[in-house]
């Protein structure tokens, strides 16, 4: 049997849609989805919709794991996230059943193991292929391949007879020229990387149209600048920013003025500040 993997969805409706319809992910009797399904992007819960209709519709086994994205949704309403920079993810929660925080980190099918971060930690980036390397090396018995996300770039790394594969994110693809889904599908003759190309025009109508851009102007619409044009690592860049402008401040960077002069000396590529982009996708997209 073929089995789907995706990674990193991030709410990406558009990018989900292009990757369901590919002969590849029709032909597959399992999906596999490697956590953080939410927020970025504008659709959480219809992306989750989507994810079951597709199973259900094609009696397939569906297996959502929970990334650091999902980690957070117990937690939200703890005072350390009442700050501005955790807008975004309030009003993702809002949009979903509790219950979609009840995830499991891993997922172990014989020799395979499935996880976000790595095993067991949700959180852990991998960053260089070093550290790819030193977590095989560190599987448990028996493991001989790592299907992984977290790290929106693409990997396959083989070390000491052993396999990781990054398929992406599915709705941030870093790297990348932007507009493009990534996949894999998994059977016993191994794992296949696919792609394809998705309507940026029709993401940026559901991020006007959901209302998310009104929550956090300035997070969604990094996030959009990645989706568009594969920026890597840009929204943990603009959070290490916000941290040293607030720091000058003399603010906690969840504070809304610290959040606001991060925003205006932040080098958009466009020139326009976040108020007149919101505008004009709002007249584009109406």
């Amino acid at each position: 049997m073929q089995t789907l993997i995706l990674a990193d969805i991030h709410a990406n409706r558009t990018a989900l849609k292009a990757v369901l319809a590919t002969p590849e992910a029709q032909a597959c009797g399992a999906v596999i989805s490697l956590g953080d399904q939410i927020n970025y992007g504008p659709c959480p819960a219809e992306c989750l919709a989507m994810l079951r209709e597709f199973a259900e519709s094609g009696g397939r086994t569906l297996t959502l794991l929970r990334g650091n994205h999902e980690d957070r949704l117990p937690r939200l309403w703890e005072p350390e996230f009442d700050g501005a920079n955790w807008r975004l993810l309030r009003w993702t929660a809002r949009q979903l059943d509790t219950e979609e925080a009840d995830l499991p980190v891993d997922l172990r099918l014989g020799n395979v193991l499935c996880t976000h971060g790595t095993p067991g930690d949700p959180w852990h980036l991998m960053k260089t292929e070093e550290e790819v390397r030193a977590t095989l090396d560190a599987l448990p018995e028996g493991v001989d391949l790592l299907l992984s996300g977290h790290n929106h770039r693409r990997w396959e790394v083989r070390h000491n007879g052993k396999l990781a594969v990054n398929p992406g994110s599915l709705g941030m693809w870093e790297g990348s020229p932007g507009g493009l889904a990534p996949f894999a599908v998994w059977s016993e003759d191994g794992v296949t990387l696919h792609q394809v190309p998705y309507d940026t025009d029709a993401l940026r109508c559901d991020y006007v149209h959901s209302g998310c851009w009104r929550e956090d102007p300035v997070l969604t619409r990094l996030s959009l600048q990645v989706m568009g044009d594969g920026s890597p690592m840009l929204c943990l860049h603009f959070f290490r920013h916000a941290a040293k402008v607030a720091a000058e401040l003399g603010l906690s960077v969840g504070d809304e003025e610290a959040w606001r002069q991060a925003d205006a000396l932040w080098p958009w590529p466009d020139g326009e500040t976040t108020d007149a982009f919101w505008r004009r996708m709002e007249e584009g997209y109406a």
